[in-house]
């Protein structure tokens, strides 16, 4: 709800980049609170999840 409001007010790009951050943050999130495992893969997507986005702002 909340993305859909702020594309339609903001700046789509800004929008764009923080929902592609969306599962970055949920992982993190995840590990942080409810004390969950990263196995290597998971780890590795999400560096190619955050280098992508990097590249997308660039």
């Amino acid at each position: 709800m909340a993305y859909f409001a702020e594309a339609k007010e903001g700046d789509i790009g800004v929008v764009s980049v923080l929902g592609a951050l969306s599962p970055l943050v949920t992982a993190l999130l995840a590990v942080v609170f409810l004390r969950e495992r990263l196995v290597r893969l998971e780890v590795v997507a999400l560096g190619v999840v955050f280098l992508g986005t990097v590249l997308v702002v660039l």
